[in-house]
């Protein structure tokens, strides 16, 4: 079985074919209780981690969201 190498940052524009989500979907949930969008030389980047934690339902420091109390 071939193992598939996520990288760690990706454009929101690549976001459909790498995460299955949309370009909006990204700038729609971008915040600071979710995941960053990370802006470097006219460029935006977002880290996969952090945007898959969010989908999983876990914030970006790990709390799975709805378990606190």
């Amino acid at each position: 079985m071939t193992q598939t190498t996520m990288p760690l940052y990706i454009a929101p524009s690549d976001a459909p074919s790498i995460l299955s989500v949309s370009k909006s979907w990204i700038y729609k949930h971008a915040g600071p209780t979710s995941f960053a969008i990370h802006k470097r030389g006219g460029r935006s980047f977002v880290k996969v981690a952090e945007v898959a934690a969010f989908i999983e339902g876990e914030s970006a420091e790990g709390d799975r969201k709805g378990d606190r109390t």
